[in-house]
């Protein structure tokens, strides 16, 4: 029998394994968050948050910029979490769909040392149907961190609803094109309020000069709201994120929409900030995308 349970994999390691350890210190990371002004600017009446980019690092590394990305929803809470990733672990062709049964999209859950949330099993079915390059299974997600490290910030917050995990095998223009069409179509006659979450990270162990250069082009193609020059730039060496395809995803998606939208880059860091090693560094960074219906 499937197991229906994805237990925490990367807790104990890449951030705490026992409830009260965690809540501590994203207690302190919420809290550090709070006092950075930009990201908790409000938005416009007139405006929707429909997506976040978060980096998927150990905490210690890269828990700061993920909670300045989660500390923008502000006092929004949604119904629904989608939550795209790469897969480092486990390839997996196209796009793969956690389901505890292979083929099927069936009841499940995700575990976290703060609590388990429900997959949001008919919507995962709507996608499978809606795009060819889905599998269902727990293929791309055994060792996988990417989706698992964003769930401990949003039950933090108290957001319970139910999970849209989409690990992304192949993050070219095909799948991307692909898989944001579909998520469009599933989410068009949908009211339910949905939030989107691209989890990556940024350049990889390069000198921190580097590094930055790199982000920085990754981070203006981003706000260029456009997936198709993020997607060269990333093809061509121009800038790097092992989680670019995820974010073209939300790009092309609200393109799709018709609506106006922004990205707002809320945090830029590396891990010289925790190593003191500027030789090589991993960069972080956190986004907003929200749109707004009087543009």
């Amino acid at each position: 029998m499937a197991e229906a349970l994805r237990s925490a994999r990367m807790a104990g390691t890449w951030y705490p394994g026992d409830a009260a350890s965690l809540r501590a210190l994203l207690t302190e990371l919420f809290r550090q968050a709070e006092e950075c002004a930009e990201p908790l600017a409000a938005l416009p009446p007139s405006a929707t948050l429909v997506g976040l980019q978060a980096p998927h690092a150990g905490y210690l590394y890269s828990g700061q910029t993920a909670a300045i990305a989660y500390a923008s929803l502000g006092h929004w809470r949604p119904a629904r979490v989608v939550v795209l990733g790469p897969s480092h672990r486990e390839w997996v062709e196209g796009v793969g769909a956690w389901s505890p049964a292979k083929g099927l999209a069936v009841p499940g859950e995700w575990e976290t040392p703060l609590g388990r949330m429900a997959v949001d099993q008919p919507f995962l079915r709507n996608i499978g149907q809606a795009c060819p390059l889905v599998q269902f299974g727990p293929a791309g997600h055994g060792q996988e961190h990417a989706l698992e490290l964003q769930l401990p910030f949003l039950q933090m917050l108290g957001i319970q609803a139910p999970l849209v995990p989409l690990c992304v095998g192949n993050q070219d223009a095909t799948t991307v094109l692909a898989l944001a069409k579909a998520l469009h179509e599933c989410l068009r006659d949908d009211d339910t309020p949905t939030l989107l979450v691209a989890s990556s990270d940024l350049s990889h162990f390069l000198p921190v000069g580097e590094a930055r250069a790199l982000d920085e082009r990754f981070l203006a193609l981003l706000t260029g709201g456009k997936a198709l020059p993020l997607l060269d730039a990333l093809a061509s060496g121009a800038c790097e994120a092992c989680g670019g395809g995820p974010a073209a995803v939300l790009l092309e998606l609200f393109s799709l929409r018709g609506r106006t939208t922004r990205v707002d880059v809320l945090d830029w860091r590396s891990s010289a900030r925790v190593t003191m090693d500027e030789s090589s560094v991993v960069g972080y960074a956190a986004a907003r995308l929200w749109e707004d219906a009087h543009a």
